[in-house]
């Protein structure tokens, strides 16, 4: 379904951007600890952070610092593809940086 399409999209964007298996590994769980791998919330609304309201989607990008870099960068955060896309990129940039407030989730 939805789950495993996002996965192999954000696969493929972490090969493409020339990152390692384990990288993936590591994006794969931050996405799971985020938003349990969701975009959408049950309306079908982009799924926003329960503890930031500003954070959204699958990898709950902080609109407020990142909204405008993304879209000079050409990613829309709205879109599943866009968030991932642009996850992976702020990934190689600040590696896990952008995602401390979940990892007692992710570390292990």
């Amino acid at each position: 379904g939805e789950r495993m399409a996002f996965q192999l999209a954000l696969y493929e964007r972490t090969m493409a951007e020339g990152l390692k298996m384990a990288d993936y590994r590591l994006l794969k769980k931050i996405a799971q600890c985020e938003s349990g791998f969701r975009h959408f919330d049950k309306s079908g609304e982009v799924l926003a952070g329960r503890k930031n309201k500003a954070d959204r989607g699958i990898f709950q990008i902080n609109l407020r610092a990142h909204a405008q870099t993304a879209m000079s960068g050409g990613y829309d955060l709205a879109d599943p593809y866009g968030n991932i896309d642009y996850a992976v990129a702020l990934f190689k940039k600040s590696k896990t940086k952008p995602w401390l407030y979940s990892k007692s989730c992710w570390q292990n």
